[in-house]
């Protein structure tokens, strides 16, 4: 099974990346528990770079304190609004709004074919009729708006696959692209928040995949390189 010590190694996490995982983190739709070392590495990295402003580096300190004090507390007891004014903060440094990628759940098995047709609408369904009607899902292609929500649907895809459920072709991934210049709705069926649609195939420009573990600090990973290494 492909783990991810069988590829390159990941050169240094660039600002703008930590930037926005901060901002997803800060605003994930589901808990990610204690698993913040990561985060905290390189947000303390960062908050000493004395190239950076006062300003971001007393911001990257206060989402580093918020981030240690949130494993411990219940996910309904933390919404105090700072982490959404820290997101806030996050997002005018970086210059966007809270749309610049989006994310979409699927297993390893199918990433050789993603990358030469791209995201078809309808293709390989793994939801049931009894949750979603089957017009329902083959209208379009489906995304969520932080990578934290895509994993249930990567999880999905690993469950209801054909196959050894150990088996490479079945490990949970998620295909992140850009938001850019796509026609994004949203989802009139679903329920959890975040959730987006484009009613066409769509085409992946610059694809990064994560792929196993879902939870901490995602390791995005160029999809031809993952695909050079299966």
């Amino acid at each position: 099974m492909m783990i991810d010590s069988d590829l390159p190694p990941v050169p240094q996490v660039p600002l703008d990346d930590l930037l926005h995982e901060c901002f997803e983190a800060l605003l994930g739709p589901i808990l990610d528990g204690d698993g913040r070392e990561k985060h905290l590495l390189c947000l303390d990295k960062a908050a000493h770079d004395q190239g950076l402003s006062v300003e971001l580096r007393e911001t990257l300190k206060e989402v580093a304190g918020l981030f240690r004090n949130q494993g411990i507390a219940h996910p309904l007891e933390r919404s105090n609004g700072r982490a959404e004014l820290l997101a806030d903060a996050l997002a005018m440094e970086l210059g966007h709004t809270r749309k610049r990628f989006v994310y979409h759940g699927t297993i390893m098995g199918r990433l050789a074919g993603i990358a030469e047709e791209g995201l078809v609408p309808g293709r390989l369904p793994v939801w049931k009729s009894e949750f979603v009607s089957r017009s329902h899902c083959d209208s379009a292609v489906f995304f969520t708006t932080s990578w934290r929500g895509a994993a249930q649907w990567a999880e999905v895809a690993h469950l209801h696959s054909r196959g050894r459920r150990d088996s490479k072709r079945r490990i949970p991934v998620i295909i992140r692209v850009s938001a850019n210049d796509l026609a994004l709705e949203q989802d009139p069926q679903a329920s959890a928040p975040g959730c987006r649609m484009v009613r066409s195939t769509v085409r992946l420009v610059d694809p990064h995949v994560i792929f196993g573990q879902l939870r901490g600090f995602p390791t995005w990973r160029p999809l031809a390189e993952v695909l050079a290494t299966k």
